[in-house]
């Protein structure tokens, strides 16, 4: 009801790799639907539905307990100097990997309010990635995921959250609330599963030695294991980038926002949306790049509805605008590939 399909790019790479390797999955995060996704287009896929790390705030009546039974288990924001609490939550995360369940979370710690990604948090990374090492009987692969929106639901709040607003707390209310969405559209959603990161050769590069200590019965880490951890955190970031989707409402936001005032002439946008195209084809920022729609004309028909962009007339040509706030929520799509023309336009 909410979103107009859903597009789904490198999942035969995925199901490859799933057939050899447990998977953890660290996708962008930028809404809430994030998590329902992805376990959606697995399961249509056939392949085993990740568990999913969410955050405590998610864990209310009654969202909390159907969550949970869809894969959710849930952690707080910070463990503090609780040592029972981290001691039961890794001895938790060790049995999830040892059996072979597929992992999912977000390294960004937090859904993104402006459309790029944030900067990762390594104390689950950290956790996961030594349980996986320590044990020897399955490969681990880290896919980084990609996911995009023509138009996050929650945009408005986010909006509201940059010019100073308290950030409203998950509760029951806020979900009876949310039920409006089903009367609205946001376009389509978009994922691409990014190449994988193989985590026993990836350890095998960059900390020399980690079996002596990781294979051992005790807690000893190797030394320069937090800048390992960063480091392929960081990685991840850069596959998931690596892996962005050029969507029509992207594409259009890049043009329309770069414009004097947020007004362009119908011929001119459309003009310059057929040079972005073809920058892309000719300088692709990586292989796993994908730009569903190529055509201006239908660039701007689908993304005009969702980014209300106004067509107006006039005698020199039609011009295409967008009203000031509109124009700020549009900073939201073009943040998600703003990257992908930074070489480029240098």
């Amino acid at each position: 009801r909410i979103f107009r399909g859903v597009q789904v790019f490198g999942l035969e790479r995925l199901r490859q790799w799933a057939q050899g390797h447990e998977i953890i999955y660290l996708p962008s995060h930028r809404s809430h639907a994030d998590y329902l996704l992805l376990s959606y287009v697995l399961y249509r896929a056939g392949i085993v539905p990740p568990h999913i790390a969410a955050g405590v705030n998610l864990n209310f009546w009654p969202a909390g307990p159907i969550l949970r039974r869809g894969g959710a288990f849930y952690m707080r924001r910070s463990f503090g100097r609780d040592r029972l609490y981290a001691a039961g939550f890794r001895a938790y995360v060790d049995s999830l990997i040892r059996r072979g369940y597929s992992i999912s979370f977000y390294p960004e710690g937090g859904r993104s309010r402006t459309g790029r990604l944030l900067s990762p948090k390594a104390g689950l990374l950290g956790m996961v990635i030594e349980s996986a090492l320590r044990q020897s009987a399955r490969k681990v692969a880290i896919v980084p995921v990609y996911v995009g929106y023509d138009k996050v639901w929650e945009l408005n709040s986010y909006f509201k959250e940059l010019r100073g607003a308290q950030k409203q707390k998950e509760s029951a209310g806020e979900l009876v609330k949310s039920a409006k969405l089903l009367t609205k559209s946001y376009g389509r959603v978009y994922l691409n599963f990014g190449e994988p990161i193989p985590l026993g050769e990836y350890a095998d590069k960059h900390l020399p030695n980690w079996r002596d200590s990781l294979r051992k019965p005790g807690d000893e880490l190797p030394p320069g294991w937090r800048d390992f951890v960063s480091r392929l955190a960081l990685a991840n970031h850069r596959r998931v980038n690596a892996a962005a989707i050029a969507s029509p409402v992207s594409l259009a936001a890049v043009t329309i926002l770069a414009s004097p005032k947020g007004a362009v002439g119908k011929a001119d946008m459309l003009s310059q949306l057929q040079h972005l195209v073809q920058l892309l084809e000719a300088r692709p920022y990586s292989e796993n790049l994908v730009v569903p729609e190529r055509s201006p004309e239908a660039i701007v028909e689908w993304a005009a509805p969702i980014a209300r962009i106004a067509e107006v007339p006039h005698p020199w040509g039609d011009l295409l605008d967008v009203a000031d706030r509109d124009a700020v929520l549009l900073t939201y799509a073009r943040n998600n590939i703003q990257h992908l023309f930074a070489l480029p336009s240098l």
